[in-house]
């Protein structure tokens, strides 16, 4: 008999930039099964019950309406190095692109 794992996540904080239409960013900060404080960068799709948000400024939200919005896709950064080594790495993509 195998033991199911539990891949519960509690959400301590909330805030989203809203891009247009159903869709925004969201950072949150999470506390995975493991008890690991993790910050999450979310692109998501609003649903019923999301609050209003203006478009392009960061609002805090309260973590009530994480049910609120589909996380289609995230990525979770266990410590600013990771985080700032894809930070990185994504800006001098963008420096590429500009400069032919």
């Amino acid at each position: 008999m195998t033991e199911e794992k539990s891949f519960d996540t509690n959400y301590e904080s909330l805030h989203f930039y809203w891009i247009g239409g159903l869709w925004g960013y969201a950072v949150m900060r999470i506390c995975d099964n493991n008890d690991v404080i993790k910050i999450r960068l979310s692109k998501c799709k609003k649903k019923k019950g999301f609050p209003k948000t203006e478009k392009f400024k960061w609002k805090e939200i309260d973590v009530e309406h994480i049910l609120d919005f589909s996380q289609v896709n995230h990525i979770n950064f266990k410590n600013p190095e990771e985080f700032t080594a894809c930070y990185k790495k994504v800006l001098k993509e963008f420096e590429d692109t500009n400069n032919p």
